[in-house]
């Protein structure tokens, strides 16, 4: 390697820092031969700088990079001026002679700990093919890949494969079908059973059959893969069910992944999923303190910010009910009391307004409501009609509000905070005049309803 590095051109420090899967120091073979060599002679070269200086840049450097601070950025924070390294290290790499450390330790390797399968040519060529995708080159392992699947249609890292190819191109159809099939052959890969969970949940409900047995299977099979718990945690949340165990599941997700934003937020929303409301808060004031850009804490932000909205529109409608329960106690008297002096002086004809207790006993008559066949109740003190179901049973939504009067029908708005109905009078097909309403005689409402 020294040789080699002596007889090139060593490649700029900045450029190294930043290569990546997607660089052609990572694939070509001469540039690779380059950047391999080079990073082994920097990492040398760090090694026995510290340990002569008594310093870990090393150790730092590795702790920004698990930190997802940017590799070169990283570099310059920790190594200094990199153009002054790039100097050292050629005069490094031109010294006659190189020190070394002497390590006393013993290898044992008990080769009754590692499994042994014989592989047939279709096997060995599917191995073969995923490691050359994962090192993007695509076009080679789609070759390999047909002719393993010609030779052995139900390869299960075949499918696997053609997966991973599929989704990193963006063809999340295409992927899904591949994960799908390496699932139902009994893929022992906890990557194919997160990945296809992971598309399913993305095409909405009509595709989550399977998901949840995929992400448990994925636990199972890697029950170091953070990705999995959140997922899972999150189809919980989605489905509203079993919020305790997704608020374990995203605990152990965050464990695995504390710099992960995603997993917190992710945290949060089952804790608002569940009405807590508070916790949830808790949860993202501390992901502002792990967030590293400005994306992300804005990100925590928004969603502190959605967190507070919904906290206090529970709290609203959760007042507001209080207050109508309180005013329904203190109304009722007073309106039995107007019905049954109303009562005793005329007998009501049929469709004429029914008292609350009669209103709730066998089937209601139906009312035609602004061109929609829905039974009706009507409040006698505030102008409130709630729809009611063919069993008389009152909806749980919230009430229309009666803005406008007229010979032929009211006017409707809907307010947004939903109140239970509280059945009172009952509007039916039949009458052909105004009934007045005890308890505010200026409002009135027809029940000629066409």
């Amino acid at each position: 390697m020294i040789m080699l590095l002596r007889q090139n051109r060593l490649i700029p420090l900045a450029t190294l820092f930043s290569v990546d899967r997607t660089s052609p120091y990572y694939h070509e073979e001469n540039k690779g031969s380059i950047f391999y060599a080079e990073s082994w002679a920097l990492t040398h070269y760090m090694k026995i700088k510290d340990w002569k200086e008594n310093t870990n840049e090393l150790g730092e450097y590795a702790a920004l990079l698990s930190q997802k601070t940017d590799p070169t950025a990283a570099a310059s924070r920790t190594f200094g001026d990199l153009k002054q390294l790039q100097t050292a290290l050629e005069r490094y790499i031109g010294q006659s002679s190189f020190n070394a450390f002497k390590m006393s330790s013993s290898t044992i390797v008990d080769d009754t700990a590692f499994k042994v399968q014989p592989l047939n040519p279709a096997q060995a060529d599917a191995v073969r093919a995923d490691f050359l995708a994962y090192n993007q080159r695509s076009k080679d392992a789609r070759s390999l890949l047909d002719e393993v699947l010609r030779e052995d249609p139900i390869n299960v890292q075949a499918h696997e494969t053609m997966g991973y190819l599929e989704f990193r191109e963006g063809h999340l159809d295409e992927a899904l079908k591949w994960y799908d099939q390496a699932v139902k052959l009994d893929s022992q890969s906890f990557l194919a059973h997160y990945y296809f969970a992971a598309i399913s949940m993305n095409r909405g409900p009509n595709g989550e059959d399977g998901v949840e047995s995929s992400l448990r299977t994925s636990i199972k099979l890697n029950p170091s893969f953070a990705p999995s718990y959140d997922r899972l945690a999150v189809l919980y949340a989605m489905r509203n069910r079993n919020l305790d165990e997704a608020h374990m599941l995203t605990v152990q997700a965050v464990a695995l992944d504390p710099a992960n934003i995603s997993y917190r937020v992710n945290a949060a929303n089952v804790l608002l999923a569940a009405q807590q409301e508070k916790n949830a808060i808790g949860v993202l004031q501390q992901a502002l303190k792990v967030a590293k850009s400005p994306q992300e804490v804005a990100v925590v932000q928004n969603a502190i910010e959605a967190v507070q909205r919904s906290q206090a529109a529970r709290q609203e409608v959760e007042e507001a009910n209080r207050r109508f329960q309180q005013e329904m106690e203190s109304a009722s008297s007073e309106t039995q009391t107007s019905a049954d002096a109303s009562d005793s002086k005329s007998k009501p004809t049929q469709g004429a307004i029914q008292s609350s207790d009669e209103s709730l006993k066998g089937p209601h008559p139906t009312i035609q409501l602004v061109e929609q066949s829905k039974m009706c109740v009507v409040h006698p003190r505030r102008s409130w009609i709630w729809r009611l179901t063919p069993a008389g049973e009152p909806l749980l939504s919230a009430p229309a509000t009666i803005t406008k009067f007229s010979s032929q029908q009211p006017t409707l708005s809907q307010p947004e905070i939903c109140i239970p109905a509280l059945i009172w009078k009952v509007c039916t097909r039949g009458s052909s005049t105004w009934s007045r309403l005890p308890g505010n005689p200026s409002r009135a409402v027809s029940s000629r309803f066409r």
